[in-house]
């Protein structure tokens, strides 16, 4: 090999280290944020999982209840040699129906499960995605083509979605703990009040501080062209509360 082509190939060496670090930085930052993802999803949905065991019994009938219920009428209408008032409980029995707060809770924790273990899933899916990005550059691919290689998947991320998609996914999480909270303030307040009412404030402060963090990144402009006197030259740090959420109601 002469002196020509080995500096030849060292240039595409450089020009190829260019692009793989870029995708790599690109790829960690993908791959952290969802192994973080993951962490808190399956923490969250055994918890979830724990109180769903409990509450979705208040959309049965109680089995027990009914029975000794059942029984003691038998043994009433035995007494008093009829048996219309046992027929009347069995009747009553099969037409129970749940309380509309159980059904509003059961069907808010459910679909906060369905979101969270959703978002592991599409988590895992798009961790997949990432290997495969990055598997031309430790596959020994011919050095004058793994910068075009390289680039060609990169464009390929933006044109199908993919950077959306990882966005989206602390998103669905953000829903998923939505629903869970709503469902726990319905459930805490049909239970007691007494107990409901610090929860729900607390609840509603958080809330709170995430809708104000997602708009502020939005209003800011405004509210510095409001704020301020109009011949003011002095530049205005800006709003560091960027996140996903806020990106999307930018736009």
């Amino acid at each position: 090999m002469d002196k020509t082509e080995t500096e030849n190939n060292k240039h595409w060496k450089s020009v190829a280290d260019y692009f793989i670090n870029k995708e790599k930085v690109k790829a960690e930052a993908w791959k952290d944020e969802v192994q973080n993802l993951l962490v808190f999803s399956g923490l969250f949905s055994a918890v979830l999982t724990a109180l769903l065991v409990e509450s979705y019994k208040s959309l049965q009938p109680d089995t027990k209840e009914a029975l000794l219920f059942q029984l003691v009428t038998h043994l009433t209408s035995s007494a008093n040699s009829t048996g219309s008032s046992a027929h009347a409980v069995i009747e009553q029995t099969n037409t129970f129906t749940p309380s509309a707060s159980s059904k509003r809770v059961n069907t808010l924790w459910f679909l906060s499960l369905v979101l969270s273990l959703g978002t592991a899933l599409v988590g895992i899916t798009a961790q997949q995605w990432l290997r495969e990005h990055l598997r031309p550059a430790v596959e020994g691919v011919n050095l004058h083509h793994l910068p075009a290689l390289i680039y060609m998947q990169s464009e390929a991320l933006d044109r199908f979605y993919v950077p959306q998609i990882f966005a989206a996914l602390p998103l669905l999480l953000i829903t998923s703990l939505i629903f869970f909270f709503v469902g726990m303030m319905d459930f805490l307040w049909d239970l007691n009040h007494h107990v409901a009412i610090p929860i729900i404030v607390v609840i509603s402060l958080i809330f709170i501080f995430i809708f104000l963090t997602t708009l502020l990144p939005g209003l800011q402009p405004y509210l510095v062209h409001l704020s301020s006197p109009r011949k003011s030259s002095t530049p205005r740090a800006p709003c560091p509360y960027k996140s996903p959420q806020s990106w999307v109601f930018l736009e």
